[in-house]
């Protein structure tokens, strides 16, 4: 892993010379891991359809199933396929694995429960389902159901299970360890519930996912420091009310900032960032987990992770870090989304100041490749 180069004065304040301890040494998180296996059905069809970062972790899987599939189960993966391909639709699996996420029978057999009649259980969830989602369901629910034929459940407890079930307990012995819900509800300035439950599933990567409320699905075969960031990192989205009009309008000048929209426009669509709103929600996260995580004293390295991460797009991310670091925030904590609108309202996350913040983090070459006339601004 990234080996942490730069250690800031509110690090100190953690317990960076030791095993992270809970306040007064009484634990308020409560962590529950499991293995999912219907999840894991979801993701395999996310990576079947085409996701072009997933297909790659799963070759083998792919040609397999798809193999098995009917002329008309192939057409409605297809469908998939196209769906999500087009500009800002996100990704397949995850984006189907969110809502699905909710379902109280994670088996193979209870998701497809589900997905054989979707409705009663998204009206139990308040969301309204579109023409198109449905069609969409429908699709899925073809695919899912010809996977279930071809045995993809016995598989799935004769290969992923044993592995996963020994993985679950070591995950729980780790995570114990650390207490973040307290960390969560210092920035977000609201109570959050005290259990988070991580389902270890094994077609996932190589996304982390908050599939539902405090429920995140991650690889287990990923280090346990891996997991535990991306459970600091998920328990944040989203960090603000993206309805929020006061919020919207201290976004403004952002929204029209040329970097800014570079990166939008120019950055590869398969990493889901193709919005102002997505891009802005995943930088906010991405920065305040990297404050947690530095709290909890894991080992990072904010240049080297951000030059790197999604080829170095999150630059925003970067600023909003220094800028929190700066105000004292980092330390101090309150409600982000305050902290977020008067920062975008000022000169702390002005176009210019991001642009210089970003160069400070990341350095001015990883700044430069995503200017719009790859060049310097001078600034």
């Amino acid at each position: 892993m990234r080996r942490l180069a730069i250690i800031f004065f509110f690090l100190v304040t953690a317990c960076s010379h030791g095993p992270y301890q809970t306040q007064a040494g009484i634990p308020v998180t409560e962590w529950a891991v499991k293995p999912a296996p219907g999840l894991d059905a979801v993701l395999l069809i996310g990576a079947m359809s085409g996701d072009k970062l997933q297909s790659s972790h799963y070759p083998d899987e792919i040609a397999k199933y798809k193999a098995t599939l009917s002329e008309e189960a192939g057409a409605a993966l297809d469908r998939i396929g196209v769906a999500f391909s087009a500009p800002g639709q996100g990704l397949a699996g995850p984006s189907f694995a969110f809502p699905l996420g909710a379902v109280s029978d994670l088996s193979v057999d209870g998701v497809y429960a589900v997905l054989a009649d979707p409705k009663p259980f998204f009206q139990g969830l308040n969301r309204e389902l579109s023409d198109e989602r449905l069609r969409q369901l429908g699709d899925l629910r073809t695919v899912y159901d010809e996977l279930r034929q071809a045995g993809f459940a016995a598989d799935w407890e004769n290969e992923v299970k044993p592995v996963a079930e020994e993985r679950a307990s070591l995950f729980r012995n780790y995570l114990a360890g650390y207490d973040i819900i307290p960390e969560q509800e210092r920035y977000l300035g609201r109570s959050l519930e005290k259990r988070i439950e991580v389902l270890l599933l094994h077609y996932n990567r190589p996304y982390g996912i908050r599939v539902h409320g405090q429920r995140f699905a991650t690889y287990h075969g990923w280090d346990e420091a891996d997991t535990l960031r991306v459970a600091v990192h998920e328990m944040f989205h989203p960090p603000f009310d993206g309805n929020n009009a006061t919020l919207r309008q201290a976004g403004a000048r952002i929204a029209v900032d040329p970097l800014i929209n570079n990166i939008i426009d120019t950055a590869d669509p398969a990493w889901g960032y193709s919005s102002l709103g997505r891009l802005v929600d995943e930088d906010s996260t991405q920065a305040l987990d990297m404050i947690v995580s530095l709290r909890l004293g894991l080992d990072r390295d904010p240049g080297e992770y951000w030059r790197e991460q999604d080829n170095g797009m999150h630059l925003l991310a970067a600023a909003m870090y220094d800028a929190m670091v700066e105000t004292g925030f980092a330390e101090t904590g309150g409600v982000y989304e305050e902290w977020l609108i008067e920062a975008l309202s000022s000169e702390i996350l002005s176009p210019a100041a991001v642009e210089r913040r970003a160069r400070k983090v990341v350095g001015d070459a990883a700044v430069d490749k995503w200017l719009p006339d790859n060049s310097k601004s001078g600034s």
